[in-house]
């Protein structure tokens, strides 16, 4: 019983975030892909900050034993061969490369540093409506609307196929209308469709 009202209780705001999606962006005010610009299709871009549990390479240029790769710690910091502890979450790649830089500097002569983040862990997408597994999931990478649909157990019993809505926030927030046969056909517009961090898509 106890389990069946704790998944009770976690759809509930999936169930509020449908609701109002349903009274808000509803298929009369959105976009079809057949319409959609090039701009509008492209995934939102990746979080400009370090945060915990992303996946960040660090790089000093002819000195592979202080190459490393690793998540953040829950308290923003990671641990390098040449320091024990460095604070990065809240800071660009670039502010990390200069941290990094000044604490090589008497160490090394001109230290290259390169930080890249290979995996963002403040990506994240959600998925309701009328599909087998609805809720929010973890992405590394902008998907296919194909892909983001298998990682919700693909369409509902009851989904129809013509009503599917990928929603879009930030600065100029647009609802786009899909078909799953247009997803299908995989037409250069459906090829080029991306949903990323932030994206809501909606199966009705």
């Amino acid at each position: 019983m106890s389990s069946r009202t704790d998944r009770a209780r976690a759809l509930v705001p999936l169930l509020a975030v449908l609701l109002a999606f349903t009274g808000c962006a509803g298929s009369a005010g959105a976009i079809r892909l057949r319409d959609l610009s090039p701009s509008a299709a492209a995934a939102p871009a990746a979080p400009a900050v370090i945060g915990p549990g992303d996946l960040i390479a660090v790089r000093v240029w002819n000195s592979e034993q202080m190459a490393s790769t690793q998540r953040v710690r829950a308290d923003g910091t990671i641990a390098l061969f040449f320091m024990d502890t460095l604070l990065v979450g809240g800071s660009t790649t670039a502010e990390v490369v200069a941290a990094i830089t000044r604490r090589l500097d008497g160490v090394l002569v001109a230290p290259r540093v390169s930080v890249v983040v290979e995996e963002s862990a403040a990506s994240s997408i959600s998925i309701i409506g009328e599909v087998n597994r609805p809720g929010t999931f973890a992405v590394h990478r902008p998907l296919r609307v194909l892909d983001a649909l298998a990682l919700a157990g693909g369409l509902g019993e009851f989904a129809h196929p013509d009503r599917i809505l990928l929603q879009r926030g930030g600065p100029s927030p647009v609802t786009i209308r899909l078909t799953y046969q247009e997803l299908l056909r995989g037409s250069d517009r459906a090829a080029g469709l991306f949903i990323g961090a932030g994206d809501v898509l909606i199966v009705r």
